[in-house]
């Protein structure tokens, strides 16, 4: 059995904003992503980025990404726990 992942997530900090991202399995580019706040958050009040909210690449204005996250059902499959967690 591989352990390849089925995605890879990353969040850094540039120009004084912390950026989250995800690739999927066998894409190269990745993609602005966050399923828990803003995509792109300024952390310094000097920064030039904006709040910006984004799923899989889309953007989102922050009332259609609440609405569409009120709308889903469920943990997100990176927070499901796994058989792992499952005790016998």
């Amino acid at each position: 059995m591989s352990k390849e992942k089925l995605y890879e997530y990353k969040n850094f900090k540039s120009d004084g904003a912390r950026i989250h991202c995800v690739r999927m399995q066998g894409e190269t580019h990745w993609k602005l992503h966050n399923w828990d706040g803003p995509a792109i958050n300024p952390v310094r009040k000097d920064s030039p980025h904006k709040k910006e909210y984004h799923i899989n690449g889309i953007p989102f204005s922050e009332d259609d990404y609440k609405e569409t996250i009120s709308q889903q059902e469920g943990l997100p499959f990176y927070k499901a726990a796994g058989f792992k967690d499952v005790r016998f």
